[in-house]
C-alpha cells in the first residue's frame, strides 16, 4: 500500500512542512485579578498562549493552558494543546485556535478542533521506523499534515462565503532518544494568496538536546515566559522562579527535580496569566518525560466527550495505491484528507474528502454535491471523467474550480431513474 511520495504541487509545497511542538506551561486565568486593568498585547505576541517546556538529566516538564481566543478576548476553555504521540513522546500546540472555522450543513469544523485529530491521525499512522527518526524529521513530517488541515480549513470557509483569520502556529515535539531527550519546534506562518485564502510556511525555529543542564522552550507570549525563565524581569519574587534562577547559575540547574521543573513552568504560566488573563488561562495540562516514559499527568478535565469527537471529524490518508473497485472512506460529519496517491480504473466517491496531489488514472468521480470537498489543482486527472449526480452541481463553487483547472476533465451526468406512477 506505499507508492513514492510526490511533492510536484507547487499549491502544497507552500503549505507542505509545518508546525512546532512546544511543551508547554499555563494556568488559569481564573487566577488572574479580576478588578486590575488588563495589558495589551504587543503586536508580536503570538495569540494568548504560554507554552513552556522545561527539561534537565532528570526529565522533562510540559505543562500548557488551555484557554482559546480570538485574538481579542477569552472564547473557551476547552482548548486541547497537550497530545501523547506514543509511550516517549509529546506534542504541544500553539496558534490557530483563533480561527473558528466554516459552518457546513450546520456543521462546523474548527481549526482547534481539526488540529489535535490530525496529530492523534498521524501518530496511529507512523511506522516504527518513523518514530526513529531525528526529531526534526518527525516534526517536518507531522508538520505537513497539520499545513494541509489549516489549509484545507481556510479553503472550505473561503468557499462558503465565511471569513477566517489566520494566524501564526507552533508546534514542538519532545521525545526521548536513548539517554537523552531531543526537542524540535517549528513555526507555522500564513502568507496570503491571491484567491483570498493562505498558504502556511513552516520554519524550523530550534532543534536542541535536553542532557545534564536545564533546556527550556517558550512558545505562545514569549515576551513574559522567556525573561520570567532567563532572568531578565527584575520584577519577580515568586519563590519558584527564584529557586529556578538560582540552580541555574549555581549549576546550570542539573540539581533541579522533575517537580521543581513542573512547578516552575506553572508559576510561569500564572504570572503571565496575571498579566494577559482575559486570553491566557483556564485549566492546565501536565505532561513528562522520566526515564524514557512520555506521559500525559493532567489532562484538561473541560473537555467533554463532544469535544474529543469534534477532535476526530479530521482523518488523513497518504500514499496509498489502488486499482480497481474504489475506496469507502465515508466519515458522516467527518473529512478525510487524501493526499499523495494513486488510484487506477477506480470508481471514486469524492464528497466529504479533500483530495491533494493525488494520481486518479482512468478513474470515474462521483460528486454528491457536498460542500465539504476539496479537490486541488495539484491532483492528475489523466483518462478520468468526473460524474455529477445532479446537472445543478455544475454551478456550485467547487465543479466551477475542478472545471477551470482541469480543462480536458470530461464531465457526465448520472442518469436519473424515472418515476412511473401507476394509476
Amino acid at each position: 500500500m506505499g507508492v513514492s511520495m510526490k511533492t510536484e504541487s507547487k499549491n502544497f509545497l507552500r503549505n507542505v512542512l509545518a508546525s512546532s511542538m512546544i511543551i508547554a506551561a499555563q494556568m488559569s486565568a481564573a487566577m488572574a485579578q479580576k478588578n486590575e486593568p488588563q495589558p495589551q498585547r504587543p503586536p508580536e505576541t503570538l495569540g494568548g498562549t504560554i507554552d513552556v517546556v522545561i527539561g534537565n538529566g532528570n526529565g522533562l516538564a510540559a505543562v500548557t493552558d488551555s484557554r482559546l481566543s480570538d485574538g481579542h478576548g477569552h472564547v473557551s476553555d476547552h482548548g486541547e494543546k497537550m497530545i501523547l504521540m506514543d509511550d516517549h513522546t509529546l506534542c504541544v500546540l500553539a496558534g490557530w485556535y483563533s480561527n473558528p472555522g466554516p459552518t457546513l450543513d450546520d456543521k462546523t469544523f474548527p481549526a482547534y478542533s481539526a488540529v489535535p485529530g490530525i496529530i492523534r491521525s498521524f501518530a496511529h499512522r507512523e511506522s516504527s521506523a518513523s518514530k526513529a527518526s531525528p526529531v526534526e524529521n518527525r516534526i517536518a513530517a507531522l508538520a505537513r499534515d497539520v499545513a494541509f488541515t489549516l489549509n484545507a480549513v481556510q479553503q472550505i470557509a473561503q468557499w462558503a462565503g465565511n471569513k477566517t483569520r489566520a494566524e501564526p502556529s507552533e508546534l514542538t515535539l519532545a521525545t526521548s532518544v536513548g539517554d537523552h531527550i531531543e526537542v524540535a519546534r517549528m513555526d507555522i506562518s500564513p502568507v496570503p494568496e491571491v484567491d483570498g485564502g493562505f498558504g502556511f510556511v513552516p520554519t524550523l525555529r530550534r532543534k536542541f538536546e535536553v542532557k545534564d543542564v536545564v533546556e527550556y522552550e517558550v512558545a505562545g507570549i514569549e515576551d513574559v515566559g522567556r525573561p520570567l525563565l532567563g532572568g531578565t524581569d527584575t520584577r519577580v519574587d515568586d519563590p519558584t522562579l527564584l529557586k529556578f534562577r538560582q540552580a541555574v547559575t549555581k549549576d546550570g540547574g542539573r540539581s533541579l527535580s522533575l517537580e521543581d521543573m513542573i512547578e516552575t513552568a506553572r508559576e510561569t504560566e500564572i504570572l503571565t496569566s496575571k498579566r494577559f488573563g482575559n486570553v491566557v488561562g483556564g485549566p492546565i495540562e501536565i505532561g513528562t518525560i522520566e526515564h524514557g516514559k512520555a506521559k500525559i499527568e493532567q489532562e484538561n478535565l473541560m473537555l467533554t466527550p463532544q469535544d474529543r469527537r469534534a477532535s476526530a471529524l479530521f482523518s488523513i490518508m497518504e500514499q496509498v495505491t489502488v486499482s480497481g473497485g474504489g475506496m469507502n472512506l465515508e466519515m458522516g460529519d467527518g473529512i478525510v484528507l487524501f493526499t499523495d496517491s494513486q488510484m487506477r480504473s477506480c470508481n471514486q466517491k469524492i464528497d466529504g474528502m479533500l483530495l491533494y496531489n493525488n494520481l486518479f488514472l482512468g478513474c470515474a468521480l462521483t460528486y454528491d454535491g457536498s460542500p465539504k470537498t476539496i479537490f486541488d489543482a495539484s491532483n492528475k486527472v489523466p483518462g478520468s471523467v468526473l460524474v455529477l449526480t445532479k446537472r445543478e452541481y455544475l454551478e456550485t463553487p467547487l465543479v466551477v474550480q475542478i472545471r477551470k483547472d482541469f480543462p480536458d476533465l470530461r464531465i457526465g451526468i448520472k442518469k436519473q431513474p424515472v418515476n412511473t406512477e401507476i394509476k
